[in-house]
């Protein structure tokens, strides 16, 4: 009778550690179902959950979006960060790279959000259950995804020297003893399949009004630039374009541009702010400013191409 009950009461717990354990894996199961197939590679819940936070994390603009559209463009990211590395695997051993551009990366990042110390970002992070190695491959991912561009389309940038030249001797010729720099933001969108350019781009003004420029910037712009909110950074007008000058230099801090025609997409320009700069003409290094920039415009534009290329290629399921 004795060795009945005790079989029963151990049975009984081990039913209690059973269901205990069904419920957590039940859970777990639920917490971590597939969202997206990419080739070979899986999205699950989990993985759009910290995406999210990573991209909260950096952008604390973004806690006042609509989850929602945060998710939508967590999982956009994730998407492009997994297209990426894949096919930077054909070129590197990844995960056995080390790089000090990285690091120098990585510290302009936590230096961004005005965190003065690797420990101090730690924690932070820590905050949003995410780790230093986790950011450190995501900007690793940046570092040898924009390496690869170059390596497989510098040769393919065409800069007319002569134009340049002459737009410098024409500005020099100005004697203006002072020129405009710019604080610009960025969103570069496109027309895709049978979208409507009026209806998007009202779909996308609508947004700026109501969530502001950086948060609209995260969800529509396909530029680099859209994790950070489109901010681009001060640009000196020596370095932009004549027509992109021309649809800046009117404008009052904060105001936008129409949408201009680049390469097939369209881009908007806010003014964040600006300066004026005293003129210490230096033609040589003036050249090399708009070589750089001109390369740089290029090349970013190579990258887009290649990467939708890859896009196109690949099975994504949902």
């Amino acid at each position: 009778m004795i060795l009945r009950l005790i079989y029963k009461k151990n049975f009984f717990l081990l039913l209690i550690i059973f269901f205990f354990l069904f419920i957590k894996n039940a859970l777990s199961s639920n917490s971590s179902t597939i969202i997206l197939k990419i080739d070979n590679d899986i999205i699950t819940s989990l993985d759009l959950e910290s995406e999210y936070k990573y991209l909260t994390a950096l952008n604390k603009e973004l806690k006042s979006m609509n989850k929602s559209k945060l998710l939508s463009l967590a999982k956009e990211s994730l998407m492009n960060e997994i297209i990426k590395k894949n096919e930077l695997k054909k070129y590197y051993k990844f995960d056995e790279i080390e790089s000090e551009y990285v690091e120098e990366q990585f510290k302009e990042l936590y230096f961004r959000l005005n965190i003065n110390s690797e420990d101090q970002f730690a924690q932070y992070l820590n905050q949003f259950d995410l780790t230093i190695s986790e950011v450190k491959n995501k900007i690793k991912i940046e570092t040898y995804w924009n390496e690869l561009i170059y390596n497989k389309f510098n040769e393919s940038v065409e800069i007319d020297i002569k134009k340049l030249k002459k737009q410098i001797k024409s500005e020099i010729n100005n004697e203006k003893q002072f020129r405009q720099s710019y604080l610009l933001s960025e969103i570069l969108f496109r027309i895709e399949g049978e979208e409507n350019f009026n209806e998007k781009y009202q779909k996308i003004l609508k947004e700026i009004s109501t969530v502001g420029f950086k948060n609209t910037a995260n969800i529509y712009s396909i530029s680099e630039t859209s994790k950070y909110g489109g901010v681009i950074g001060w640009i000196d007008e020596a370095r932009l374009s004549e027509v992109i000058l021309d649809k800046i230099k009117n404008l009052d801090i904060n105001q936008i541009t129409k949408p201009i025609n680049v390469s097939g997409n369209q881009l908007i320009l806010k003014v964040d702010d600006k300066k004026q700069i005293k003129n210490n003409f230096d033609p040589d290094k003036l050249l090399n400013q708009k070589i750089s920039s001109e390369r740089n415009r290029q090349l970013n534009n190579f990258s887009r191409i290649f990467y939708q290329k890859l896009k196109y290629n690949t099975l994504i399921r949902e």
